[in-house]
């Protein structure tokens, strides 16, 4: 004997799995807006997350991105900008702050598409919490950032947007 899914069904084994996805996703990434107080002259950006493992902490711009790399949990405590980073700042550096394990540049944002890139590394477990500065004077906007925006509704090429739109606005939320 077979039995046909109804639509109801159907669509509650869709949302079921949409919430487990997000839930899994959110777990090693998440991404964060930094306010940005000041401008001008030389820029800098302060992040502060926690981790108890390894984690990357790219920064296009004003935002941020912080992803496991080993599975452990990883947490935004803030981001602040006093302007956005530019896609080839001039005298770009990088200096961790406070953590007990080690915090270097990964990737200068110079010839990386304008993202700087900070690796953290704990292997003492248990959360940690970690501050770093990345500081930079003057540079220019070449493009950069993680990408095109993507196209507007009814251009017929949204839907493919949507899912991810609505999974980072939720995490944002979230971790806020």
């Amino acid at each position: 004997m077979q039995r046909k899914l109804s639509t109801q069904g159907i669509f509650l084994a869709g949302v079921l799995i949409a919430i487990l996805q997000l839930a899994l996703s959110s777990w090693g990434q998440a991404t964060i807006n930094a306010p940005i107080s000041g401008g001008g002259g030389s820029g800098k950006c302060t992040f502060e997350i926690r981790t108890g493992g390894t984690a990357e902490v790219d920064m296009p711009g004003n935002q941020g991105r912080l992803r496991s790399i080993n599975g452990t949990p990883v947490q935004w405590v803030q981001l602040d900008c006093n302007q956005s980073l530019t896609s080839n700042p001039n005298n770009f550096r990088f200096a961790g702050v406070d953590g007990r394990g080690k915090q270097y540049l990964l990737k200068n944002p110079n010839g990386n598409g304008g993202v700087a890139v900070i690796r953290i590394e704990d292997n003492r477990g248990g959360m940690e919490g970690y501050t770093g500065d990345i500081m930079w004077n003057g540079g220019t906007n070449t493009g950069g950032g993680w990408g095109p925006m993507p196209p507007p509704p009814g251009s017929g090429q949204w839907n493919n947007r949507l899912v991810p739109n609505c999974q980072n606005n939720v995490r944002n939320k979230f971790n806020s």
